[in-house]
Order: structure tokens, then C-alpha cells, then sequence
């Protein structure tokens, strides 16, 4: 934000101009963006302290919270998977008490003030609106939603390991997705066979219910890296965001992917189709693309003859973090 020069000299002619006015509402506009938004909060999750499962730092940030009121965490906070208890490391826990941890479960990190002094928790929630923060923290009255992290399987110490997963900014979050899937790297994987050939279908990105949702349940927009298989033949798909506004998606469904395929124009919002026509090559792309607090969009694939596959992993999301 630059800062504007006070005047001093209100004798001269120097007087408050269309440009000065431009600037304080320009400065206005950048402080209401900033209170919108939550500032920094990035983490890390660590699976090898002795003693503890999964641990969550939370890095330093600032934010307004959803009453309006400034909050600002100036240290790292370490957080691990037991019964929130006031304070910092790997000892004091951070889950809110009515809430039961599972494996390959989303849970969300709220940080909490104190009004009368600033002070400042970090506390976990099954519920993204933090239904179950209050009756924990006490006089840390003020809260405010900064992030997800997700449980992966049962640990060695009574509690569970994290996904390998961390973010920088607080706004992009990363995967390792041989954490998130740790079968066989792809998260997801389509056959293209009978109702998805040329026809677009809700697909959620989840693995068959068995590690569950791939992203955390609110609109983000996702990374993927997407493979075509390795099923000879030239594999097309589409995919479509299902974000909604108003209560209804936004972007229609066109019911196929191509009218006369593969020769018409495609209807997609992101779209593969392989490098060289006649190739039969697996191969990947990189799609950022809205998802639905469900986890769902809609994925159409075609193939001269049917058959082939579609492989997603997910790498990802960014999550602005804005009211």
C-alpha cells in the first residue's frame, strides 16, 4: 500500500484534487481487501517426532475475524491430533474435544483471539464453520477460518499420520499425492465404457469411499494432473465445472463432449485431446479447475471404439480464504 503525503500548507492553491480523491479511494478499496482476506497461515505437517503422530505448524499470519476484529499470530504454533489444550508444541493438542479423528478425514484449523490481550490458539474442527470451536477455547472469543489438513492411516502412537501436504502462503496448498493415494499415485481412475463414452457424468474425486474426499468441502480450485491411460488407442475428455451460485451450477452441462466426434468442436471448459491425431501414447496434462464443496464436476471422455482410461491425481488446490 503507498502511502499518501499529508498536506501541510493549506494557504496555497495546493488543494485536495481529483487525484488525492482517486488515491483515498483506491487506499479504501486495498483495506477492505484486506480485511476480506486472511493473510499468510500457511503450514507444514511433520509424521516423525517420536512419541506423536501427526503434527501441524501453523506459520505465522493475519486476518480479521468474523466479527470483524484484527487478529495477528507473529510465531509458529505446533499443534498435534490429541484434545485442543491451551498452548505451543508437540504435547498440547489441537482437535476440538466433541470431535472423534478417523482416518483419511478433513479437518479444519481456526485461529482464535483473545480480545482482551491479543492472544492468539490455533484449534481444529470436523466442521468447516467451526461449530465446535467455542466450547473449548474460552476467552478466545474471536475466530477465524485459515485452512485444512487431511488424517491419512492409523500411527504408532495411538493417533494418525497427516497426508504429506503443506502451503507456503496460506492460499496454495500442495500434495504429495503418493500420500493421499498410496496405492498406486492416481487418485481416480475412469474407464471409458458405456454411459461416460462422448456423455458427461458427476464424477466426485474421491477414491471409491476408501481414502476419501480428495479435497477439503468448500469451493476450490483444484490442481490435477490428469493421464490418458495406457489402453492403445486416442483417448479425448472434457471437464466442466460444477461450482454453483445462486444454488445451481453455474457452467450447463452440454450432455456430450463432442456432437460428431471427434471432427466437431469440443464443449469443455478444460480439454485434452492427444498431442498427434492417430497416436495411441500415454500422456498427461496439468488442469487447474474449480470443484464444488462435494468434490464433484463433470468429466466426459471419447474413443473411437470405446474403451480407454482417464487417471486424476490430485497435486493440490488454491483456497482464497475470503468472506
Amino acid at each position: 500500500m503507498a502511502y499518501w503525503p499529508p498536506k501541510t500548507n493549506w494557504v496555497t492553491t495546493d488543494g485536495i484534487g481529483y487525484d488525492d480523491l482517486n488515491f483515498i479511494g483506491e487506499q479504501s478499496e486495498s483495506v477492505a481487501a484486506a480485511i476480506r482476506r486472511v493473510h499468510g497461515f500457511g503450514f507444514g505437517v511433520d509424521n516423525s517426532q517420536g512419541g506423536y503422530d501427526g503434527l501441524v505448524t501453523v506459520l505465522p499470519g493475519g486476518c480479521f475475524s468474523e466479527n470483524g476484529a484484527p487478529i495477528r499470530m507473529a510465531a509458529n504454533h505446533v499443534k498435534s491430533l490429541a484434545t485442543w489444550a491451551a498452548g505451543n508444541g508437540a504435547a498440547y493438542g489441537g482437535m476440538a474435544s466433541a470431535v472423534t479423528v478417523a482416518a483419511h478425514t478433513w479437518y479444519y484449523m481456526f485461529v482464535v483471539m483473545n480480545p482482551a490481550d491479543g492472544s492468539t490458539e490455533i484449534i481444529f474442527d470436523d466442521n468447516i464453520a467451526g461449530t465446535n470451536v467455542a466450547a473449548d477455547v474460552g476467552s478466545y472469543t474471536e475466530k477465524r477460518y485459515i485452512g485444512a489438513f487431511k488424517t491419512a492411516a492409523a500411527g504408532g502412537s495411538g493417533s494418525f499420520d497427516l497426508v504429506e501436504m503443506y502451503s507456503l502462503d496460506g492460499d496454495n496448498v500442495v500434495f504429495n499425492p503418493n500420500s493421499l493415494e498410496p496405492v498406486n499415485f492416481w487418485f481416480l481412475t475412469l474407464t471409458n465404457t458405456g454411459i461416460i463414452n462422448n456423455n458427461y457424468q458427476a464424477v466426485t474425486l474421491t477414491s471409491a469411499g476408501i481414502y476419501g474426499l480428495a479435497l477439503p468441502a468448500k469451493n476450490v480450485r483444484a490442481k490435477l494432473l490428469c493421464g490418458t491411460g495406457l489402453t492403445p488407442g486416442e483417448v479425448f475428455y472434457g471437464m466442466i465445472s460444477q461450482v454453483a451460485a445462486g444454488g445451481n451450477p453455474v457452467f450447463t452441462d452440454p450432455g456430450s463432449l463432442f456432437a460428431t466426434p471427434p471432427s466437431s468442436a469440443p464443449r469443455a471448459e478444460q480439454y485434452y485431446a492427444p498431442p498427434v491425431i492417430g497416436t495411441t501414447e500415454d500422456h498427461t496434462e496439468v488442469f487447474d479447475i474449480h470443484v464444488n464443496a462435494s468434490g464433484q464436476l463433470l468429466i466426459a471422455m471419447w474413443r473411437s471404439g470405446g474403451g480407454g482410461e482417464l487417471r486424476i491425481a490430485v497435486r493440490g488446490y488454491y483456497d482464497d480464504r475470503i468472506v
